[in-house]
């Protein structure tokens, strides 16, 4: 589990031999002056953005002129030239693009200033300043013009083809290009399908209606197969909707069964046994069918899961379907069989820590203990979950393997007079994270391995920790402790944590998994800040609504964060384990989980946890705390209460 490996003690020699310089930085830069002159510049940098985003004001020139060396001034520059996107600046607009081409600043001029030229069909010079970019309408307007010029339409209609055989709607800059494309003879029925069958099974069903329109006549039947069964994967269980006069019928059955084993799992059986009984499916469709199922079942401990998991062959097995063939070996308490799969995984499996301390456990438990310690001992040697496992049951410490960074002074100053670094610590002191982190990421594409670990080392120096924990993951350098996991955010973690009666370990923890502590975290599912928080949670919390955008307060949303684990914790009786896998799917789900027949371990119990993504987090969780344990001064062994503990209803 590569999120905690210590890695190897000879890369450290390389780094610490290693050495670089980077650009020099500006004559005014902010590291040369005082915080009185700094914070002077930065309210006038604020007063200049403004003046220069006004319709018809060139107010922002005479401030512009005094921020001469201040990191942000070009901005000013990029901002007034977005709000006067005018051909007569043009000449301005190609000499800010050409000099700052490559960096952050590029990209929302130039998109500007083309679609500018696109929306009065300045055709020449759209071709002559376009730059790729995963902007479609760009794209098909850049397409377009080419065409109009005289390019030769078998190179333009062949991108045209990747453009309109996609899962959803493009742009409606698109449509004339399509149109030409179409009238040229090159959208055929075949593209059409390919069209249809992204369309239901990955991208936007809407788009099927008109697909169906388009098809051939014979065919028509099977875009309202794929409609209803989109929408509603039951209906792969009425099979005289299926005539089976296409062959193309087959590939909606299989995406239907697949989806309804997952919402129904009886009528997906009983129907899957009917359709085979009907169609003839390949030994290849078959077995993708039966890897579904063989998955579904073991993840929800049906009594026939060993049964279709012992119908892959070993050399089908992928990383889940052993996790699944071997947890359901781990709930029956069937140690031999267990052990027998993990003897013959293929070497690339073996290898990894997770089976390396379950083969271990099924050793010990069919009686080779001499082995078996062989096994803990080499896993015990790793800083993460499982390794903390395996040297607890040894009864060795938890081994934090931990191996600082070593830079020069001036290794970290190099990256310090960075232009773009020094743009995005700016941004930073004024909240604007996103806009941080693209001078950030632009900046770190120009570095060496070296520098990018220099410049996490700096990152954390300027409290700005999720950049350096993403850096050292990105970078694969997993050693550096206090780099990995800094005491972010110190005082308002341990204050709330402390009024909650939570250890603050537990509560850096969460934190760290959740958001690597970046301040402005948002997921796809609307959590937001440090610990992730719902807003919906969050008003549950405070029993009154809570603004959204106070909860990317870290004050506000550590306060709520520590209040929602602290109602987990008391819900379930102060069990850790249980209030972690709640406090990331929901205490409802949790519950359901653990209805199990008996009690299991603890570690048996989060192995079988249904949720792939739940099931690491716990893990991720748990090991973490006895890490953040650790760096507050509590050597205290937290997973001598795992190793004991018994899970369930």
């Amino acid at each position: 589990m590569h999120w905690l490996r210590p890695g190897f003690i000879s890369f450290i020699s390389i780094i610490l031999l290693t050495s670089f310089t980077l650009g020099a930085a500006p004559a005014n830069s902010s590291k040369n002056i005082g915080d009185a002159e700094l914070e002077k510049q930065r309210n006038l940098f604020l007063k200049a953005e403004y003046a220069a985003g006004l319709s018809k004001s060139r107010d922002y020139k005479p401030l512009y002129k005094k921020l001469e060396g201040y990191a942000l001034q070009p901005y000013i520059e990029l901002r007034y030239l977005k709000k006067h996107t005018w051909l007569k600046n043009k000449d301005k607009i190609r000499n800010f693009l050409a000099q700052y081409k490559e960096t952050p600043m590029e990209w929302p001029l130039r998109k500007k200033w083309l679609r500018y030229l696109a929306k009065r069909n300045k055709q020449q010079l759209f071709i002559e300043d376009y730059q790729p970019s995963s902007d479609v309408a760009l794209h098909c307007y850049h397409l377009r013009f080419q065409l109009a010029a005289g390019a030769n339409e078998a190179d333009i209609f062949t991108q045209v083809d990747k453009l309109w055989v996609y899962k959803k709607s493009q742009p409606k800059a698109c449509d004339p290009l399509f149109k030409q494309w179409q009238k040229a003879g090159w959208r055929t029925d075949d593209k059409i399908w390919q069209r249809l069958v992204l369309a239901a099974s990955k991208g936007d069903h809407t788009l099927i209606p008109y697909l169906k329109r388009i098809s051939p006549s014979n065919e028509k039947y099977l875009a309202d197969l794929w409609y209803k069964t989109r929408r509603a994967p039951r209906a792969v269980a009425r099979l005289k909707s299926f005539p089976n006069t296409n062959p193309k019928e087959k590939e909606i059955l299989l995406y239907g069964i697949k989806r309804l084993a997952w919402r129904d799992k009886p009528l997906a059986l009983k129907s899957w046994e009917k359709i085979q009984q009907k169609f003839a499916f390949t030994d290849q469709q078959k077995a993708e069918v039966t890897k579904v199922f063989a998955v579904r079942l073991a993840q929800i401990g049906h009594k026939d899961a060993s049964t279709w998991l012992e119908k892959i062959p070993n050399k089908d097995l992928t990383s889940d379907l052993v996790q699944w063939r071997i947890t359901d070996n781990l709930r029956r308490g069937n140690w031999h069989d267990s052990l027998s799969v993990l003897q013959s995984l293929p070497a690339n499996l073996a290898e990894k820590e997770i089976w390396s301390y379950w083969l271990a456990r099924s050793l010990e438990q069919t009686g080779a203990t001499i082995d078996a310690n062989k096994f803990y001992k080499k896993v015990a040697l790793e800083r993460h979950y499982y390794g903390f496992l395996a040297s607890t049951i040894i009864g060795q410490e938890p081994n934090m393997a931990n191996v600082p960074l070593q830079f020069k002074d001036q290794e970290i100053q190099a990256i310090a007079d960075n232009p773009a670094a020094q743009r995005a610590l700016e941004f930073r002191h004024f909240d604007r994270f996103a806009e941080a982190r693209r001078e950030w990421n632009y900046f770190n594409r120009k570095l060496s391995k070296r520098e990018r670990l220099a410049a996490a080392k700096w990152a954390n120096q300027n409290d700005w920790f999720d950049r350096a924990i993403f850096a050292l993951a990105k970078q694969k350098y997993w050693d550096d402790v206090d780099l990995r996991f800094p005491l972010a955010f110190k005082k308002t973690m341990s204050y709330h944590a402390n009024r909650n009666k939570i250890e603050p370990s537990l509560a850096f923890a969460i934190a760290r998994r959740e958001s690597s502590f970046m301040p402005d975290a948002y997921s796809p599912a609307g959590a937001l800040g440090l610990m992730q928080m719902l807003p919906s949670t969050a008003r549950f919390i405070a029993k009154k609504k809570v603004k959204r955008n106070k909860l990317f307060t870290a004050n506000t949303n550590v306060q709520y964060g520590t209040d929602y684990l602290s109602y987990l914790l008391k819900t379930v009786d102060g069990n850790e384990v249980i209030a972690a896998a709640a406090y990331n799917a929901g205490i409802t789900r949790v519950k359901r989980w653990l209805k199990t027949e008996q009690p299991l371990p603890a570690d048996i119990w989060i192995e079988t946890i249904p949720y792939k993504e739940t099931r690491e987090y716990v893990k991720s969780v748990l090991a973490y705390r006895q890490i953040y344990s650790n760096l507050l001064g509590n050597q205290e062994n937290k997973f001598k209460h795992y190793v004991t503990m018994q899970i369930g209803l």
